[in-house]
């Protein structure tokens, strides 16, 4: 699979605080241009939008050093591996010299993306599909969406 969409969501699209720390995030199941168009409108009081009941939860898979200094050019392997419900979104990543063939480009290289019917699932599924993805100096956060103990 080259590069191109690694993911078919139609009317559906994931909103999501700037800060890497966040760890869920709200889904939205309406027409996103709808909602462009309403921002741009002033109009976004009056917009439908519909949220689902799921939870998400994305995980950045990162060049080793980053957010310092990083090598490119590693070929990733197992993006065809991934269950299909997961969502892969390219950021540092180009088409390698053999065709079909993706390698890093950036420190930040791809996120892995899952919903579940909560966050115990979603995050659940993003670590089971994860690990199905390689390359040479991988690194991710194994923290996100991690239930903390309140104690008793």
């Amino acid at each position: 699979a080259g590069i191109g969409p690694a993911v078919g969501v139609k009317d559906t699209f994931i909103v999501a605080g700037g800060h890497h720390g966040n760890d869920g995030s709200a889904i939205s199941e309406g027409d996103l241009l709808d909602i462009i168009k309403a921002v741009v409108d002033n109009k976004l009081a009056q917009a439908q939008v519909q949220w689902s009941e799921k939870a998400c939860v994305g995980v950045v898979m990162a060049s080793a050093g980053y957010p310092g200094k990083y090598q490119t050019g590693f070929p990733i392997s197992g993006l065809n591996e991934v269950d299909r419900d997961i969502m892969v979104f390219h950021a540092g990543t180009k088409e390698g010299p053999t065709p079909g063939e993706v390698v890093t480009n950036g420190g930040r290289v791809l996120t892995i993306v899952a919903t579940g019917k909560d966050l115990i699932e979603a995050r659940e599924k993003v670590y089971n599909n994860i690990v199905r993805i390689h390359f040479e100096g991988c690194q991710y956060r194994s923290d996100i969406a991690q239930i903390k103990n309140k104690g008793v």
